[in-house]
């Protein structure tokens, strides 16, 4: 896809490959956005988004300029190898007189192992010397000369991906070992989890759980902002440790290189492309470090920022609001215990009025088992007063006639 060959071709190569790595770059944005939402059930506000997707873009573009940095010398990007490249072009030894070497023949080639080069060193102002096989490595007892390896700058790639991965490793353990021993929620997590997290904040350091998560009043969340800062700063400075461990290769090859070039500019000369990779190596020895230090730097400003200014529940615990969110919390105490007291009346209520009802339905009941009972009861019946009188009649008229 990236080759030089443009024909059959709707987009040009250089095209193509900035698409491919500003894609890269959103969906890198957009997955850590959703991550980021999630930790905060859900609730990121608009300001705080763009200082995550700042920090995003910022460190991911960190991590991706540190493995280029890496790989640069063993794959020679920027023109850094044009002094190697040289070095593969062979030259004609000159002869020299036997009388400057005291040798018995009248003249004869130069031998680069054993015969010294002479030079005026402008610089210094002094002529010096130094062994021919310091300025011309190639193996001239061989036909056609054998040029040097790639030894003399860098080793092999095979070598380089090997290193890479050691230290990819050796961040990946300094994570784990760090999180553990500063985030009390982390401790409590599954070891597949912990090995989750660990690669997710592999190139943008966060902590395990938001300062938002879990109860407590006021103090409590401050003390929980300050143990995520701590774990955030001690990740940031573990992965710049790392950045520059990987700046190694670099360093070794421009180290390397300013050698060689003020040898050769002293001695026999160079060549104009090896000027340029001078000038390569000089200034990404120093600049791409400083970038990552300073990108460093930042990323820890952009983390106070958010958690300071711009986190959704950072009005609850700033100084300003302090009193008012404690004033807050007391009326909502109050408020709550108002209505526990309101609570438990009602209940008091519920259960007299309860217990009258029970004692109205337990008279009612007494009630009816009397009228019951009383409606069995045989009453006696009352005489009847004319029929007693027409009874006692006779009687009455007997007497009377005695």
């Amino acid at each position: 896809v990236f080759s030089n060959d443009n024909e059959n071709q709707w987009i040009s190569t250089e095209l193509a490959l900035v698409l491919s790595v500003l894609w890269s770059f959103k969906t890198s944005i957009t997955t850590r956005l959703k991550a980021k939402k999630f930790s905060l059930d859900g609730f990121l506000p608009s300001l705080g988004a763009a200082v995550v997707a700042t920090r995003t873009l910022l460190m991911t573009g960190i991590k991706t300029a540190c493995a280029v940095a890496y790989f640069t010398p063993y794959l020679g990007l920027f023109s850094l190898l044009q002094h190697f490249q040289a070095e593969k072009i062979a030259l004609n030894l000159p002869s020299v007189s036997c009388e400057i070497l005291n040798c018995t023949d009248w003249q004869r080639q130069i031998d680069t192992d054993t015969d010294m080069f002479h030079y005026w060193n402008v610089e210094t102002g002094k002529a010096e010397s130094v062994p021919y096989s310091e300025i011309l490595r190639s193996n001239y007892k061989t036909d056609p000369p054998t040029p040097p390896g790639s030894y003399e700058y860098i080793g092999k790639l095979q070598d380089g991906y090997f290193h890479f991965i050691i230290i990819l490793g050796i961040h990946l353990l300094l994570i784990l070992c760090c999180k553990v021993s500063t985030s009390r929620t982390i401790r409590q997590s599954s070891r597949w989890d912990i090995l989750r997290h660990a690669s997710d904040i592999f190139s943008l350091p966060d902590a395990h759980s938001d300062w938002s998560q879990g109860n407590g009043n006021i103090n409590n969340h401050r003390k929980r902002r300050m143990s995520l800062m701590i774990e955030v700063v001690l990740v940031s400075l573990l992965q710049w440790v790392i950045h520059m461990i990987m700046f190694s290769p670099l360093w070794n090859t421009a180290n390397k290189i300013l050698t060689r070039h003020e040898l050769l500019i002293q001695s026999i000369g160079v060549f104009p492309e090896e000027i340029e990779a001078y000038e390569q190596a000089y200034f990404l020895s120093w600049v791409i470090p400083l970038c990552v230090t300073i990108a460093s730097i930042i990323d820890l400003g952009l983390v106070c920022l958010f958690h300071w200014k711009f986190h959704p529940w950072v009005s609850i615990v700033m100084e300003d609001n302090l009193e008012d969110a404690e004033k807050i919390l007391d009326l909502s105490q109050e408020d709550e215990n108002n209505k526990t007291k309101e609570t438990e009346e009602f209940l008091e209520l519920s259960i007299v009025v309860t217990d009258e009802q029970k004692m109205d339905e337990v008279e009612k009941h007494v009630a009816e088992v009397f009228e019951m009972q009383n409606s069995h009861i045989v009453q006696p019946e009352k005489p009847d007063m004319e029929q007693l009188d027409k009874s006692q009649e006779p009687d009455m008229e007997k007497q009377h006639l005695e």
